[in-house]
């Protein structure tokens, strides 16, 4: 083929790396064998009992524990099956648990594909009504192969969307995949909680053809041969989306999560980045979207197997990739964005460990459950397994752990709390890698285990390093990055970190508080940290750090509150393996008073972090400011916390890191005071790349009005941001709190950031909080928040657990909470008699809920400065 033949084509920014062998790293574990060819598995949100496997032949099977526990629905007397036909795919309502809805995706008697509806019924909630069945789409097929099948919900819009291949028959012989009257070949995009005349969904009015009507509105990409198991990344949006070639090529193509919709990936006119039909210039004028990876029919291959986005740190060598198979061959790839918008692909080969003696032959479907972990389907034998990994080691980082000076002699140390809420005992490696800024010395490694369900409190980090032989010296200002390795625990999530960073301030101690995210949770593209201010009472750092063992390389613009203006650093920061790094004076730096730190990795397969700290000037106290992702999910932030009393009031922080205007709707649902109940909603207009700093706030929500407590009482509530753009589509933002005391003349403040939570980033189920105090020198507080969009009561019980022997020493509860309710439980270790320990939270109910702690300085309210350090559950 002549190189000019492409002309015209777009080719996506992504370069693909090739192959890399990766033999042995990852394990399978046979779940269940003797099923009805499984071609699908998944599970509805916060789902975490019950495992849903689609089986062709036209059931949906309910597994528990590995046993087919019941059977969802069972539509095999409606199905046309098998070949490509048959019950072909399963998607449940992001809100499956509140109103039970799901969709299914199936070939009928004719031939035809049919999306319908179906509810559970009101006797059994394993068992699906059949009679509810509501058809939202039904679609001629002329051959009997090529049906597509894969259906799902973008976690960032909402939004259904639905695979359809070209019809079958050799070479899309009716040219259906680039015809504008047919659904045929195309990727549908549908609002299922909508009503259009006549039907029973709605399209939405950004799909790119919507003004066009026709066949068309409902589309949302073109030129799609076979789509099959295609996977949106939670994180990002980011669709991977593969395609079965014709004689040749395979492909996997990429949607980024900020695309528009539109997208021409070529079939029939190309196979992967292969003229196809014509067999010479066959772009022709058109803007197509070339694959980022494929591979062409040779040693056995045939069909490309997809597909899900792993985000669960129990198999770090997939997280972060979109997953997909061979059904000929078997091999497990393992497909990734890296800083440059470059592609890698992993093959973890034919010869993975396989557990149970079996290996599968012909994968069908991969998928994951509500936690994200891992399955694949095979149609050989009609067994299940679930993909985990060879590497028992789960890596955590302390951002930073200090025995240091900072500005005015101040002397700041941190102290850390580590949980193990598993059933087993878990070894735990530190590794520490001093800053070389800071002038610290003495890296190293020391481990020690940690008991089932204990907590470990340590006073002062550096110390405890010391006595476990790191060659730590005692004088001058020490400080670094610490990992923390845990090996044999329950699951990967069973151990949890969290870090306080002190110094000696008025009547006791400032500090801020933070978490140690999984490594596999770092940034390997972007990321966004918001909330930064300088002024004459307040300054702000930025630090970037490196866990990594490879140079990473980030590029760094600080944004302008004010102006939405841009201004980069005139060099990247080089990060070495291990290495932290601070950034003071940015924002004076930039000329600007506040705003957004916006980090772009531009080099290094590695992965980096960062956060923020606003810093108030004369207490010493600090804010730490959490690290976002630079894309968020299209829906509601919720800010736990808003308050106002005698000694504290409330700033609200809202950021747009957009480039187009967005509204802020603000909801404010009182808790504690005169309202209790009642919702008082505010409008604020953020123009491209802006942040708002909206100072009192429960001030500004009386002058617009709303029903407020009055001044001078005691009032909390929480707060829920709703972001759209000017054409009144939600979009993605930023908000957070920061909750302050009332500063006499030049005493200073102290404060806490308490970072708003997107819903799909709340709770369902379980929570933990984790390094709580009660002792001479601190107290504990606990609180929840329903963050629900609906309107489900939520009763919680909170056991709260003996740190130093894993026993529950109480329960709290039932909390009830209606819909944006916040409770808070004060002195709870008090309660019972402890010193330390942590909380576990239960739901009753489906919502989703917030729950975190907050460290208080001083005993009793009142004593010590009263700073506030806040924990996020987890």
């Amino acid at each position: 083929m002549k190189r000019s033949v492409i002309c015209g084509v777009f080719l996506t920014l992504a370069v693909s790396l090739g192959e890399r062998e990766l033999l042995g790293t990852v394990r399978t574990v046979p779940i269940i064998s003797g099923l009805s060819s499984p071609i699908a598995v998944t599970s509805p949100p916060g789902d975490t009992e019950r495992l849903f496997v689609v089986e062709q032949i036209g059931r949906i099977r309910v597994l528990r524990n590995g046993i087919v526990d019941s059977t969802l629905l069972n539509l095999s007397t409606r199905v046309s099956c098998c070949g490509e036909r048959g019950l072909l795919g399963l998607a449940f309502h992001p809100r499956f648990l509140d109103n039970g809805k799901f969709y299914v995706n199936y070939t009928d008697a004719t031939g035809a594909t049919v999306i319908s509806e179906f509810r559970i019924g009101n006797e059994d909630p394993d068992v699906a009504d059949i009679s509810t069945e509501r058809v939202l789409l039904r679609q001629f097929q002329p051959y009997a192969n090529h049906n597509g099948g894969h259906m799902e919900f973008s976690p960032f819009d909402g939004y259904l969307y639905i695979g359809f291949g070209d019809g079958g028959g050799a070479g899309d012989p009716q040219n259906n995949a680039q015809s504008e009257l047919t659904w045929l070949g195309k990727m549908l995009r549908i609002d299922v909680d909508g009503r259009d005349g006549g039907k029973f969904y709605a399209v939405p009015p950004d799909n790119p053809f919507f003004a066009r009507g026709g066949k068309l509105a409902e589309v949302w990409a073109t030129g799609l041969r076979n789509p099959w198991g295609f996977g949106f990344d939670p994180w990002t949006g980011d669709l991977f989306l593969p395609d079965v070639g014709q004689d040749s090529v395979e492909e996997v193509n990429l949607q980024p999560g900020t695309s528009r919709g539109g997208e021409n990936y070529g079939w029939r006119l190309m196979e992967g980045s292969n003229c196809y039909n014509p067999s010479q210039e066959c772009a022709n004028g058109r803007t197509l979207t070339l694959p980022v990876h494929e591979y062409r029919h040779t040693d056995g291959r045939c069909s490309v197997i997809g597909g899900a986005v792993v985000r669960n740190a129990e198999v770090p060598e997939l997280d972060g990739s979109f997953v997909f198979s061979d059904y000929c061959t078997g091999e497990l790839f393992a497909l990734s964005r890296i800083s440059g918008g470059r592609i890698e692909v992993k093959n973890f080969g034919r010869e993975i460990s396989y557990g149970g003696g079996k290996r599968f032959r012909n994968p069908a479907g991969i998928g994951t459950d509500s936690a994200g972990r891992l399955y694949l389907c095979d149609v050989y034998d009609g067994t299940i397994f679930r993909i985990e990994s060879d590497n028992k080691s789960i890596p955590r980082t302390v951002p930073i752990v200090l025995d240091a000076s900072g500005r005015g002699g101040a002397r700041y140390k941190s102290a850390m709390s580590v949980v193990n809420t598993g059933s087993t005992p878990v070894s735990l490696t530190y590794t520490y890698s001093a800053a070389a800024q800071l002038g610290a010395s003495g890296s190293g490694s020391a481990s020690e285990n940690l008991p089932a369900g204990t907590q470990l409190s340590i006073p002062d980090v550096l110390e405890r390093l010391r006595t476990l032989g790191v060659p730590i010296p005692r004088e001058g200002n020490q400080g670094g990055i610490l990992q923390i390795a845990s090996v044999g625990g329950t699951s990967a999530g069973a151990v949890k970190v969290t870090a306080r960073t002190t110094a000696p301030s008025g009547p006791g101690v400032s500090g801020l508080a933070y978490g140690a995210p999984l490594n596999s949770q770092m940034f390997k593209t972007g990321a966004l940290v918001f909330g930064l201010r300088e002024n004459e009472a307040e300054r702000s750092n930025l630090a970037i750090y490196n866990p990594s063992g490879v140079v990473v390389t980030v590029d760094v613009t600080i944004i302008s509150g004010d102006t939405g203006v841009r201004k980069p650093l005139p060099e990247p920061v080089i990060l070495q393996p291990g290495e932290w790094r601070q950034l003071e004076g940015l924002l004076p730096w930039a000329g600007f008073s506040h705003g957004t730190a916006s980090l772009r990795q531009v080099g290094g397969t590695g992965y980096f972090s960062a956060y923020g700290v606003a810093n108030d000037t004369t207490t010493f106290d600090g804010s730490f400011l959490k690290p976002v992702r630079t894309e968020m999910p299209k829906e509601p932030v919720v800010v736990p916390v808003v308050l106002e009393t005698n000694a504290y009031d409330t700033e609200v922080i809202l950021a747009n890191p957009s480039d187009d205007p967005v509204v802020a709707t603000l909801q404010y649902r009182e808790s504690l005071g005169g309202y209790t109940g009642d919702v008082v909603t505010l409008e604020e207009r953020l123009e491209p790349r802006r942040q708002v700093l909206l100072k009192s706030f429960l001030d500004k929500l009386r002058a617009s009005g709303g029903a407020v407590g009055a001044k001078g009482t005691n009032l909390a509530g929480s707060l829920t941001v709703s972001f759209r753009n000017s054409d009144g589509f939600r979009v993605s933002g930023l908000a957070g709190a920061l909750i302050r005391t009332i500063a006499a003349a030049g005493s200073g403040r102290y404060g806490v950031f308490l970072q708003g939570v997107t819903q799909s980033e709340a709770f369902y189920g379980t929570a933990t909080v984790s390094g709580l105090l009660q002792d001479s020198k601190s107290r504990s507080n606990v609180a929840v928040v329903h963050a629900g969009d609906t309107s489900s009561y939520l009763n919680l019980y909170l056991d709260v657990v003996n740190g130093e022997t894993g026993a529950v020493a109480g329960t709290v509860g039932p909390i009830g909470l209606g819909m944006g309710e916040r409770k808070q439980v004060d002195g709870i270790l008090k309660k019972f008699g402890l010193t330390q320990g942590y909380v576990r939270v239960r739901a009753e109910g489906t919502a989703r809920f917030i729950a975190y702690g907050v460290i208080n300085d001083g005993p009793e309210p009142g004593q010590g400065t009263s700073d506030g350090s806040a924990y996020l559950g987890e």
